[in-house]
């Protein structure tokens, strides 16, 4: 029904094309119109949109057509340090006076109030915020300050200097490095793009005079580069003239400086690069072909017909080179193409090939790019491979205008945030619906190809080659020469035409018998219904309306690999992934992919160290499908013994690269400070890799799912309970029973080790960056106050280690400290604190979270401190009971362990006192369970 309901459209559309596809014909929205724009006399862009999802919340932002591409030399790193100053004090907010404000009232700083600066826009953001009238007068007062009034102090610019060299030292990996020594390759003749990457450079951070960054700010922070954004439960003509009214002090730049863009000029030569890390933890292959300027306006039919078949082209020549990589012994790991920016520049797109692949292995990976691309272009795409791409492409439109009426905040945020930074058509869902239902028929096998080739030029110009590489004694780092050399070569490589073999046929070829529904009960605390089926599987249901077109499921039991023997763990700890190799009932996985192709239907599986997890979601119109894969899930498992041996070489090379990990000699030090060398937790080797029985593994999963009756099933979304009722007799009824029950063995798991631990060690880096990373451990009873109360310290502490170790000491980007507490194997609770630093400081500073930690124990939180934490936490609540991911969190809770942790929720939470969080605090602190770890990192050049 489908296939001919689309040769109708498509015979429509070809009679409409002459009045539809004209070449410069308008598009008939470019802005949902739901978003009110408009512009003032001093040239500020404003977007304003009424939406009530989530209710009763605000979304205010502030984008700038500004970043680092706009600094002087004397300035690199100061369009970034500028975005940090933003909340160091303004006309309005001296000192910490935003940030102390917003969290008074429910707004949490880096969660809901944050920043970005990029290289061509900084972009500012107070969200979720509550909608009371006096709050949204005060938030756009703060973008007002952030368009035109930061302080830039002496003193807070002095004092942030050492917590952006922080932010560096901990952000200055492998990749960055590399890709710092390729810009100015890639971007030849001092083009900009090669030298303006946001965290700039530390000689300037640490020594530029204050009126260096003052000069950009005035510079460039000016309405004519600026749009507001304001979304959410608000009285659009009420905030459009508060805005004017604001605004109306800030005068349009006189003489302003021309805010030029950039431009990549041609290469007549092909550019080439070639660059390794020490610390890289992947390899890969990158090669740009830079486009012609595209002419076509962006605001017609026509350009956007051209994304389309564009993006049409990306799908399915992501599909080919996924094919490729399920070889036995394929090219790479994974690889695809796309048409978008030269690497960081929008003012010059290209069609770009990249490609992932083992150490050693990049020639095969170069050739395998090249062969793949080059059959596209001699032989093109088959009619097969265009037809599921549209199906899938149609399938994403319709979920989207499905679920029209449930976007959020966040998705017209994001279309005025597309609109104003990148001048690009951010359509309604209605128009985009009409607009792709009349284009996409329309795309024909001619277009897609002819764009694929037209993506390639006749000679060598215009081509960058860009290979990344890890360095350890099975790397092959080639020569730029070699490289290039080994591409030409390539090029001439005879190909063959590509064969589609898929043949679509049932999911399920033979229906099983279906189960019944045998009992039928009302969960009045979830608004739920649960129905045990024949089988004794359970089921239940939450019907809601959050998501139009959203259905998810989880399924679960009790078990996991506690119940497997030691001996079996090479098999258990790769389980997972095996599983998901072969496919599922008689599909391999590529097979699977292509069937499913215009179906919004998945599903997963997985075993943890104490339960079995099915999980998967669908759309209203592919529930049935999502079932049936729930069935295979359950019922088979597929050996696909050339893609066994292609994941283990890829696991191989993984384990090999994990050495050169920074992170690795952390990990390995605080696994052994609190379990030892027991054998269920140690770090998985190629040792473990040579042992692994792939069909011994595929049987101990299907061990753990082959009884439906110790599972419950968990349905969360628009789902029509009358209609599902039979097709889950039919899938989940069928699926087979012992009627047995089991449970987690807590006993095989290994101990932690009590008492006090210490380890301090050097470690030589390409960066030397230090860590300190320290964990409490101790008993507590897992219940919903418990759970309250640690996160309520959790985040005290956030606030208390922002304010000493960032702020005060200038010794972190950021402390990262978190408190849980575990029901299994024992109730237990364990609190994190870690952070980078450097080597002078680190002693000092692990010793002051300590002791700030300490403090709080012996003093309790500020009242301020704790009053705005429970804010936040009563906002949280508010907005996560309308979200579906709430709801399936609060039934597994239910359903697997007896905890309700909804009814009472906010009961317990205004019943909790500052007390209770000294408390907790003094548990935590007075617990004999200390672990210290500090890593030093010291230059790779230091002596032994």
């Amino acid at each position: 029904m489908m296939k001919n309901f689309m040769k109708k459209i498509f015979f429509v559309a070809c009679l409409l094309a002459p009045a539809l596809l004209s070449a410069q014909q308008p598009l008939k929205e470019t802005l949902d119109p739901a978003i009110r724009v408009g512009k003032l006399e001093n040239g500020l862009t404003y977007y304003l949109c009424h939406n009530n999802l989530p209710e009763n919340r605000v979304e205010f932002y502030i984008a700038q057509r500004v970043g680092s591409i706009l600094e002087e030399e004397h300035q690199r790193g100061l369009a970034h340090f500028l975005e940090h100053m933003a909340f160091n004090g303004t006309t309005h907010f001296p000192g910490k006076d935003i940030i102390n404000y917003l969290e008074n009232n429910g707004v949490k700083f880096g969660a809901n109030l944050n920043a970005y600066t990029s290289i061509d826009e900084t972009v500012y953001n107070i969200s979720d915020v509550p909608a009371r009238e006096g709050l949204i007068d005060s938030c756009l007062l703060i973008l007002h300050d952030w368009a035109s009034g930061i302080l830039l102090e002496g003193d807070e610019i002095d004092a942030e200097r050492k917590v952006i060299h922080e932010e560096w030292r901990t952000r200055n990996s492998a990749n960055l490095r590399m890709l710092e020594a390729i810009l100015p390759i890639i971007y030849p003749d001092s083009n900009r793009y090669a030298y303006r990457m946001p965290i700039g450079l530390m000689e300037v951070v640490d020594n530029f005079p204050h009126q260096a960054i003052r000069d950009y700010y005035h510079k460039w922070y000016r309405p004519d580069l600026q749009g507001i954004i304001v979304v959410g439960n608000i009285d659009v003509d009420k905030v459009e003239a508060r805005i004017k009214e604001l605004w109306k002090d800030v005068p349009a730049p006189v003489d302003a400086a021309v805010r030029e863009y950039v431009q990549v000029p041609d290469n007549d030569a092909p550019i080439v690069a070639v660059v390794s890390d020490k610390e890289a933890l992947s390899n890969s292959l990158r090669i740009a072909f830079k486009q012609p300027v595209d002419t076509t306006s962006k605001m017609t039919v026509e350009a956007t017909r051209k994304d389309l078949v564009r993006s049409l082209v990306s799908m399915m020549f992501a599909t080919r080179c996924s094919e490729l990589s399920q070889l036995e012994n394929p090219p790479f790991i994974m690889a695809a193409g796309s048409y978008g920016d030269y690497f960081y520049s929008p003012t010059r797109k290209a069609y770009t090939l990249v490609a992932i692949f083992k150490t050693g292995q990049w020639k095969q990976a170069l050739e395998g790019l090249v062969s793949v691309t080059k059959q596209a272009y001699e032989f093109g795409f088959t009619q097969s491979e265009l037809d599921r791409a549209v199906a899938e492409m149609e399938s994403y439109v319709r979920k989207s205008y499905n679920e029209r009426s449930t976007q959020k905040n966040s998705k017209f945020v994001d279309k005025a945030l597309t609109h104003f930074l990148q001048q690009e058509p951010e359509f309604s869902e209605e128009y985009s619906y009409e607009l792709y239902n009349q284009l996409l028929p329309g795309v024909t096998l001619k277009d897609v190809n002819e764009t694929f080739r037209q993506f390639f030029p006749t000679d060598s110009k215009n081509m960058s080659l860009v290979l990344m590489s890890d360095e350890n004694e099975n790397s092959v780092i080639p020569t730029e020469e070699e490289l290039l050399n080994t591409f030409f070569e390539d090029c001439k490589i005879a190909v063959e035409p590509y064969k589609d073999e898929h043949q679509e046929r049932s999911l399920i070829p033979q229906m099983p018998e279906k189960g019944r529904i045998v009992k039928t009960t009302e969960n009045k605390i979830f608004d739920a219904t649960e129905y045990t089926l024949s089988n004794g599987a359970k089921v239940v249901i939450k019907t809601t309306d959050f998501k139009a077109d959203e259905i998810q499921m989880y399924a679960l039991s009790h078990g996991g690999t506690s119940l497997f023997d030691v001996k079996d763990r090479p098999n258990y700890y790769v389980m997972n992934s095996l599983v998901s190799l072969g496919g599922m009932g008689d599909f391999s996985t590529m097979e699977l992919m292509k069937q499913l192709s215009g179906i919004q239907a998945s599903v997963s599986a997985s075993v943890s160290s104490y339960a079995e997890t099915v999980s998967g979601s669908s759309t209203i119109k592919d529930f049935e499908t999502l079932l049936q894969l729930t069935y295979l899930r359950f019922t088979t498992t597929r050996v696909d013994s050339a893609r066994y041996v292609a994941w283990k070489s890829r696991m191989a090379n993984s384990l090999k690269l994990s050495e050169s990990d920074p992170m690795r000699p952390i990990s390995d030090t605080v696994s052994y400070l609190t379990y030892g060398n027991h054998e269920r937790v140690r770090r998985f080797t190629q040792d473990d890799l040579d042992k692994v029985d792939y069909q011994r593994a595929l049987d101990l999963f299907s061990s753990r799912v082959d009884n439906a009756a110790d599972f419950v099933f968990i349905f969360i979304g628009n789902i029509d309970k009358e209609a599902a009722k039979p097709l889950i007799e039919q899938y989940i009824g069928a699926l087979p029973s012992t009627g047995k029950h089991e449970k987690a063995n807590g006993k095989v798991m290994p101990k932690e080790r009590t008492g006090y631990r210490e380890s301090i060690f050097d470690q030589k880096m390409e960066t030397p960056k230090t860590m300190v990373y320290i964990t409490y451990s101790g008993k507590e009873k897992y219940n919903l106050k418990n759970t309250i109360v640690m996160s309520m310290l959790s985040q005290v502490m956030r606030t208390v280690y922002t304010e000493t170790i960032r702020e005060e000491e200038g010794g972190t980007y950021g402390v990262s400290t978190s408190g849980s507490l575990s029901r299994t194997p024992k109730n237990s609770f364990s609190y994190v604190i870690a952070f980078d630093t450097n080597k002078e400081q680190a002693s000092s500073l692990a010793d002051r979270t300590i002791a700030e930690l300490k403090k709080v124990a012996e003093e309790g939180p500020s009242t301020e401190t704790f009053d705005n934490i429970r804010a936040y936490m009563q906002k949280e609540y508010e907005s996560s009971i309308k979200e579906n991911k709430y709801w399936a969190s609060s039934l597994i809770n239910y359903y697997m362990y007896g905890n309700d942790f909804y009814t009472d929720y906010l009961k317990t939470l205004n019943s909790v006192t500052p007390q209770d969080v000294q408390k907790m605090a003094k548990k935590v602190v007075t617990s004999k369970n200390l672990m210290k770890v500090i890593r030093y990192g010291i230059p790779e050049d230091s002596a032994e």
